[in-house]
């Protein structure tokens, strides 16, 4: 007898051990179901919470502001938006409203965001026209090198026209070529400098002429001024003292062609009335 109750007490433990071991188990897998429970519960009031946000009429689209506009139509920016009517702002995307005005060769940048409750702001930056350029029609270009509109010449008073380049396919939306970028750019701030003397509505014409560089005709007069392709702020300065002679000496009147592709000189072409009788 003695010996049978110290076998059944070896094995007591054991089975204590084992009640506690499910016990513990139990109460884990209660938690995890109350935790469960109250994350799905949570989750239901904040779905609800948010379509009910979705719906409240003071989260609608009540206003869009438009930034920045100087050349393009207010209409054409609200069209390439497509923000319907009544439209909620929390299911609006900024990045993709900005990413619809890429196709207005006009823009520059855009950037779109929301304004609680009800408004959307677009902030544009119009691309700035450095010169017309002729090749077939007339096209806008920028100091980017990107062109961006036709155009015509009685709408631009102020922007140089630059032609010689025709068969170069220049077309809306594409590049001008890098390479005479620079040259067109170099001119344009030359001109810009000189416009106190030199307005850009005086010149009728600007022509590129390839490796030869850049040639004025002059719109008041018959004058052709070869200007070349180099230094151009310096050859500029130097036609105005040139012009500045040939008022003086009255002789403007008849001057046709005046060519500063030179270092140290410049050539002046006449053409002289025939003496009287002859």
């Amino acid at each position: 007898m003695r010996a049978m109750r110290k076998k059944q007490n070896r094995y007591r433990p054991d089975t204590v051990r084992r009640l506690k071991v499910i016990r513990k188990g139990l109460k884990v897998v209660l938690t995890l179901v109350l935790v469960f429970a109250a994350v799905a519960s949570i989750s239901s009031a904040l779905a609800h919470a948010y379509y009910a946000l979705l719906e409240a009429p003071w989260l609608r689209v009540e206003e869009i502001e438009i930034i920045g506009l100087k050349h393009v139509d207010r209409k054409d920016i609200l069209n390439a938006l497509r923000v319907p009517r009544d439209a909620k702002v929390l299911t609006l995307k900024t990045s993709e409203l900005s990413q619809r005005l890429k196709p207005i060769l006009w823009l520059q940048s855009s950037v779109v965001r929301i304004d609680p409750p009800g408004r959307i702001v677009v902030e544009l930056k119009e691309r700035e026209p450095l010169a017309m350029v002729q090749a077939g029609v007339l096209l806008l270009v920028d100091r980017e090198g990107k062109i961006f509109s036709r155009t015509e010449r009685e709408g631009n008073p102020d922007l140089l026209l630059v032609t010689g380049f025709e068969g170069m396919d220049l077309k809306e939306g594409g590049d001008f070529p890098e390479e005479l970028l620079d040259g067109l750019k170099e001119l344009s701030d030359a001109l810009a400098v000189s416009r106190d003397w030199l307005p850009v509505q005086s010149i009728a014409e600007c022509r590129w002429l390839g490796a030869a560089g850049f040639a004025l005709q002059m719109a008041q007069k018959p004058i052709a001024v070869q200007l070349g392709a180099e230094d151009l702020d310096q050859r500029l300065h130097r036609l105005k003292a040139v012009l500045a002679v040939l008022r003086e000496r009255q002789w403007l009147d008849s001057v046709t062609r005046i060519d500063l592709d030179y270092t140290n000189r410049v050539y002046v072409e006449r053409v002289l009335s025939p003496p009287n009788g002859a």
